[in-house]
């Protein structure tokens, strides 16, 4: 996973797109306006707003990217 920007792989576009349909989630945005597309502005929507994170589809996809690269396995 590369936290630095966009630079997303299949595998966390696919969960992106998977939590639309399968858990309701949206593409939320900062205060700002910008869309908290990438780990770094997903990043920055946690710590702005909790509750607009947890309904972010790219903050699912990035946790359960980075849960699969964690995993020892």
């Amino acid at each position: 996973m590369d936290a630095s920007a966009y630079h997303q792989s299949k595998f966390e576009t696919l969960v992106h797109e998977l939590t639309h349909v399968l858990v309701g989630t949206k593409d939320e945005a900062l205060a700002s306006g910008a869309t908290a597309y990438g780990a770094q502005n997903a990043l920055a929507l946690a710590a702005e707003n909790p509750t607009k994170a947890f309904n972010n589809a790219e903050n699912w996809a990035i946790f359960i990217e980075s849960c699969g690269l964690n995993s020892g396995s």
